[in-house]
């Protein structure tokens, strides 16, 4: 099942990454005739190469994100460490944004590059029995999901939290 979440998600992404080019590349050829479309079709890998290298950080700065030190919130960053090593994930790094609405997400372009932002919103409202709902955020990074959703945040968190692949832990 994980296999063909991950193939169906390559595939999709690769789908949305072609039709964006395709798109400015036929954009690139009203504008331009036969030039503009060398041009936008260069501009649009250019600018797929970037967005996939740097999804990650482009997420967390929109987001105003800062990553934690490494004492800081030592239960938060057990839980994570638990969840990853259940998971057979590398640590992801971790992040904390200043905003009192109750979110998280999960970015980068695979496990080793993985990062999970939650808000100080979030972190006030769970309590310990709480915490592990939040699991489909970390292990969401284990999906190739991760390259698409990296770069819209609010569609990571909304995958997340309708994850049906984490089991309950009631």
């Amino acid at each position: 099942m994980h296999r063909m979440s991950s193939l169906g998600n390559t595939v999709k992404t690769f789908t949305l990454l072609a039709a964006l080019a395709g798109l400015l590349v036929f954009v690139g050829g009203l504008l331009g005739g036969q030039s503009g479309m060398v041009v936008a079709l260069v501009f649009a890998i250019a600018m797929n190469g970037f967005v996939y290298w740097n999804s990650d950080s482009l997420a967390l700065r929109a987001n105003g994100a800062r990553e934690l030190n490494p004492g800081e919130l030592p239960r938060f960053r057990s839980i994570v460490s638990t969840l990853a090593a259940q998971a057979g994930l590398p640590m992801p790094r971790l992040y904390v944004i200043d905003r009192p609405e109750p979110n998280a997400f999960a970015t980068g372009r695979d496990p080793e590059h993985a990062a999970v932002a939650v808000t100080t919103g979030i972190l006030d409202l769970m309590d310990d029995p709480s915490w592990p709902a939040s699991s489909p955020t970390s292990c969401h990074t284990s999906r190739t999901a991760t390259r698409s959703s990296g770069r819209s945040p609010r569609r990571s968190v909304a995958r997340s939290a309708s994850s049906p692949r984490w089991p309950s832990s009631r």
